[in-house]
Parts: structure tokens; sequence; C-alpha cells
């Protein structure tokens, strides 16, 4: 089959964690289908729509720049989705967020007869719903598409609390598992218990303020037994270091910046326990990563992270509670022997593999797309 996938966010250089879980599914679909990733990119400025591809190893990438402008950026986006799909004889598109890749890609599937999907990874979706001109692109997307799919039970919920009571599917992020490949229990060298943080310090959604918080009650319970290593990078990270010195855990702390998936799985491997105290997410890719590798993890019941984990991979605490962080890290580390890294694999492998991702959206894919059609010609319809 010939996916489109229709990407609001993408990696790029300046930002290559930007978007990272669509091109993990491009990734993972292209070994099955034919995959093309258009990403559209906003550019402020009266220019014209550019067009430039990309190859991505076994996809490409098509990169649409598209001017900003309140009433037209949507109708733009539409018309760049439905001139790939004409020109590409594309059997759908697949869109990643609502706004604005599955409004875009719905009314596109309107002028080329092509059914389009949305997969929502935003958290809080609140974000989408600010004004009537939103509400109402957010509205005609859900309910036009031919599949919608949550990443978790929350953002369902959620969904049908704004009105949008239809079938959904829910099909989590995916791993790369042979980057992300299990490894044995740390070695102990030590008594030092080794705990990594991974994530982007553009803006506090992440709460490292709570992990340092718990890491002070934690050096004084166990004579300063624990080290944090925390990978990402983002205009706040000065500010936790400083935070980190005030505290006086700073040399407990190793900030290593933005990294490469390799180094990340690599420092997971070489860790006992993974930490996310977030206030909110969606399905944080870097779970079930820690997982795969064979980690325990201790996460914040925020809206995702929480439905990724077991009592046999890991614990989930309140929001924001540092003491309750501090208290469940410690349980794990004193524990450590209980949390088998071979079976909290397996779960990642067979919950969160590629194969898995593969199978749900395939099948969601041929429930939308008649097999008579997928050999049919490309429909010419003429686009502005």
């Amino acid at each position: 089959m010939k996916i489109l996938i229709v990407a609001s966010w993408f990696p790029t250089p300046a930002a290559p964690v930007s978007g990272i879980f669509v091109a993990e599914q491009a990734r993972a679909l292209s070994t099955r289908h034919e995959v093309t990733v258009l990403a559209l990119e906003t550019t402020v400025g009266n220019s014209s729509p550019t067009r430039r591809v990309e190859s991505s190893g076994s996809y490409n990438v098509i990169r649409a720049e598209i001017p900003a402008g309140k009433h037209m950026h949507a109708l733009r986006c539409a018309w760049a989705v439905a001139r790939e799909i004409r020109s590409g004889g594309y059997d759908l598109a697949h869109a990643h967020v609502t706004l604005p890749g599955g409004f875009a890609a719905v009314l596109a599937g309107m002028f080329t007869g092509r059914p389009a999907i949305i997969t929502e990874h935003m958290n809080p979706f609140s974000n989408f719903m600010r004004t009537a001109g939103d509400r109402m692109k957010v509205r005609f997307a859900l309910m036009r598409a031919a599949a919608v799919i949550p990443t978790n039970h929350g953002l369902e919920a959620i969904w049908r609390d704004y009105g949008f009571r239809r079938p959904m599917q829910i099909v989590r992020n995916n791993v790369n598992t042979e980057v992300f490949a299990f490894s044995p229990k740390r070695p102990r060298t030590d008594d030092l218990n080794r705990l990594i943080f991974v994530g982007r310090l553009n803006d506090d959604q992440k709460n490292l303020t709570a992990l340092l918080k718990a890491l002070v009650l934690l050096s004084k319970r166990d004579r300063g037994c624990y080290r944090l290593k925390i990978i990402g990078g983002g205009g706040l990270q000065a500010g936790y270091e400083h935070l980190a010195q005030d505290l006086g855990v700073l040399h407990l702390c190793e900030f290593v910046g933005e990294q490469c998936k390799s180094y990340i799985a690599d420092a997971l491997a070489a860790s006992d326990l993974f930490v996310l105290p977030s206030f909110r997410e969606n399905c944080p890719c870097v779970v079930g990563e820690a997982q795969a590798v064979g980690r325990p993890v201790v996460v914040t019941s925020c809206g995702g992270s929480e439905e990724l984990v077991t009592p046999q991979t890991g614990l989930v605490v309140p929001v924001d509670d540092h003491a309750a962080l501090a208290d469940a890290i410690q349980h794990i580390c004193h524990n450590l022997d209980s949390y088998r890294p071979e079976e909290i694999s397996a779960y990642a492998q067979s919950r969160f593999g590629d194969d898995t991702l593969v199978d749900h959206l395939t099948k969601i894919y041929e429930s939308v797309v008649p097999a008579s059609a997928i050999e049919r010609p490309t429909i010419s319809v003429k686009v502005a």
C-alpha cells in the first residue's frame, strides 16, 4: 500500500527530536508499505509555498514550506497534501496531530477521493480548542476522518468529553528495538544507584525540578549513594543546573545535553532505573525505550506514561510529588533483584515493537481502503 504520512511535526537539523515519534513510525511502516512523509513546515512572510525532497533511508521526506496566514494557511496545507496525493497516487493519507496535518489531510481527501486517518499526540489537547476557528477545524477533521487514533485512553476520554463520539482505536508509539535492544543487568562495581532522565528542557513539562528535589531526599536517606544522568538540551538546562547547585546535589548530577538515540540506548544500559516525572505526557517513546533495554521505570500519572507501565516493570507516582517520587526510586533501587530485565524487555518488545505497531496500523489501513481501490489509477483533480 502507498502511504502518505502528513506530519505536523517532524525532525529537522535544528530540532532533531521534534516529532521523532513520527519518524519512528515511518521507518517501521516502510518495512511493509511504500511510505513518503510530507512534513508541513510553516514559514513567516509572503513567500510562495516551496517543496523539496530528501531521502531518509527507507522512505522519502517531502518538506513543504507553507507561508503563515490567519485565513489561508490551513487551505494551503490542504492544497499541498492534495497535490502529493494526486501526483503520487497514494492510497491514503495518515496525518499526525489534528492541526494542521489532520485537517489538511481530511480536506485533501475530499478533493482526491482518498481516505485520511489521524493519530493524535497533542497534550494538552485543549491547545487545539482555543479559538472558534480552530474548534471548527478540529471538529471537521475528527468527525470526517476515516479513522481516528488516540495514543492513550486519557486522550480518548478527552475527545469524548469534547463530543467526538465515534469509534476509536488506540495505537501506541513504537520503539526501535534494534537500537534499544535488551541489555543484561548492569554489573555492580560499587554501591551507587545510577538514575537516568531523558527529556527536552525547553519548558517545565518534564518537571525535572521534582526529580532534583527527590534527589535531595535520597542523598540524605542513603548517604549520597545516587547518581543522576540528565540527557536533554534546551533553554532551561542552565537554570536546572543552577537549581541543582542551590539544592546541593549538583555533584550527584551529570548534565550531558541533547544526545542521539544510540547514546541514549547505551546510557540506559549503564543505568539502574529510568525516571520521568512529567506534568503531562501523551505516549512518551522513552518510557518504552527504557523498558526495551530492560530497565525498570518510575513515571507520573500524567495522562499517558502510566498506561505504559506494569507493576513488573516499574512504579507510577502522583504528579509533582517529589517525596512520593523519592520513595518509589528508593523502593526500586533497594529491590532491583525483583525486577527482571529479561521480562521487562520482553514486555516492551511485544507491546511497543515495530511489528506490533505495523500490524495495528495495517489493519486500520485495510479497513478504510477497499482492496479494489489499491490498484486504481490516480484521480486527476486540479488543485490550486
